[in-house]
């Protein structure tokens, strides 16, 4: 009876454990996944910054003879800040990002990952926002 008892305490504990790692192995595949969807965007949101560089450039040059024209330069530094940040944003959250994790027990990396995912959901808003400014900015 006491090796039957072992035996389903064993059994149990192995569950649980699975379960535990089969969660954080879950929440780390949701954070991928949204790492994975928004790097794609990070081709357009550069090319918004050159767009927005170059529309920039050229208000520069027309204000030295128009100062009114000085306004219209407001919305497009605006959205060179706004995608600036979005990409600083993907870039810190990418290279602060620990895949390994290391030295971490399960509750550890659970608790880790929770807070990657909200930082990669962040991450996401800022970069979806921004593109879609620039594309109504840019006309695209």
């Amino acid at each position: 009876m006491k090796r039957l008892l072992y035996f389903i305490s064993s059994i149990a504990f192995v569950c649980i454990i699975t379960a535990c790692e089969s969660a954080s192995a879950k929440l780390q595949k949701e954070v991928m996944d949204v790492h994975d969807e928004i790097m794609p965007k990070m081709d357009e949101l550069m090319t918004l910054k050159t767009e927005a560089k170059l529309k920039i450039r050229n208000l520069d040059s027309l204000s030295k003879s128009d100062t009114t024209l000085l306004a219209q330069k407001l919305p497009y530094d605006s959205l060179l800040i706004s995608l600036d940040e979005a990409d600083k944003a993907m870039m810190d959250w990418m290279h602060g990002f620990d895949t390994e994790m290391t030295g971490k027990d399960e509750n550890q990396k659970l608790e880790y990952l929770k807070g990657e995912k909200i930082k990669i959901d962040w991450v996401k808003n800022k970069m979806t926002e921004s593109i879609s400014k620039g594309k109504n900015l840019l006309k695209k």
